[in-house]
């Protein structure tokens, strides 16, 4: 296992970011058995038919699954 201790979040609050289902704001980070994991929330888009249970959608994605939306680190130059 990780020392979390050693190993800062690489996502910080109100960044953007895109992960296989999608994409969303970092609204927390809490450590979770080693890792990092993140509540994202995600965009409001059209009504879907089944409806809503409330106005945001919030899901937890572990930090291997995301990626920054603007990623100026790997820039080619």
């Amino acid at each position: 296992m990780k020392n979390l201790e050693s190993t800062p979040p690489k996502f910080r609050q109100a960044q953007e970011v895109n992960f296989l289902g999608g994409n969303g704001t970092i609204i927390f980070c809490q450590p979770d058995a080693g890792n990092w994991l993140y509540g994202v929330e995600m965009p409001v888009t059209i009504e879907p038919e089944l409806g809503r249970v409330g106005y945001e959608t919030v899901i937890l994605v572990p930090e291997f699954e995301l990626y920054p939306v603007s990623n100026t680190e790997f820039k080619e130059e």
